[in-house]
C-alpha cells in the first residue's frame, strides 16, 4: 500500500491510482484505505460518449482523437506526458497543437 500512497503523494489522480491497484489485484479494503471513498464497484458503467464538437481547423474525426487527450490533461496528467503519448500514437501535429495549445471545443 505504501507504493500506491507514494503515487498519490506524487500528484497522480485518485482514479489513476485506483485503476493501477485494481489492475494488480489489490483487495478492495486496501484500495478504499489508500484512495478513500467507497470500494470500487465490480464493473463500472461505461461513460456515455459525448458528441464531438469541432474546433476550427479540426475535422470531426480529428476532434474525436483530440478529445481523448484533452481528457488526460483534464485528469491532471502533465503536458509532456500527454504530448509523448500523442507522438507515440502518431497523432498529427495540428491535433497536438490544438490539444496542448488549449483550444477547447
Amino acid at each position: 500500500a505504501s507504493r500506491f500512497r507514494k503515487m498519490k503523494k506524487m500528484g497522480l489522480p485518485d482514479d489513476a491510482v485506483k485503476h493501477k491497484m485494481m489492475a494488480e489485484g489489490v483487495d478492495d479494503k486496501i484500495i478504499s484505505a489508500v484512495v478513500g471513498g467507497d470500494p470500487p464497484a465490480a464493473a463500472p458503467a461505461p461513460p456515455k460518449p459525448s458528441p464531438a464538437v469541432a474546433v476550427p481547423g479540426l475535422s470531426a474525426d480529428e476532434e474525436a482523437i483530440a478529445g481523448r487527450f484533452r481528457k488526460m490533461l483534464k485528469m491532471g496528467l502533465p503536458n509532456d506526458a500527454v504530448q509523448h503519448k500523442m507522438m507515440a500514437e502518431g497523432v498529427d501535429d495540428n491535433i497536438i497543437q490544438s490539444v496542448l495549445g488549449g483550444h477547447e471545443p
